[in-house]
């Protein structure tokens, strides 16, 4: 139902892409790099939040007072960390 504006159009109104919303077939309007380049974005992010989901437990127990017993010699920088 959509078409292409062309370059300078102000006979109609027009928006630009959304980053989030926008198909990865009408990314490829630009060219095959940028669609490719968003794609493995996309991948890249989703494989980083499931890996951040998997590494919540870890990351909550060397924070917490079970593994540090209240360390008072160590600096609050280095708190929690292995």
């Amino acid at each position: 139902d959509l078409s292409r504006a062309k370059a300078g159009e102000t006979n109609f109104s027009t928006r630009l892409y959304s980053p989030f919303f926008t198909p990865l077939s009408q990314l490829g309007d630009f060219g095959i790099g940028l669609g490719l380049y968003f794609s493995s974005l996309r991948a890249v992010a989703f494989i980083t939040l499931i890996a951040g989901c998997i590494n919540l437990p870890n990351i909550l127990y060397f924070a917490s007072d079970e593994y540090s017993k209240q360390q008072p010699d160590v600096n609050i920088m280095l708190r929690g960390s292995a």
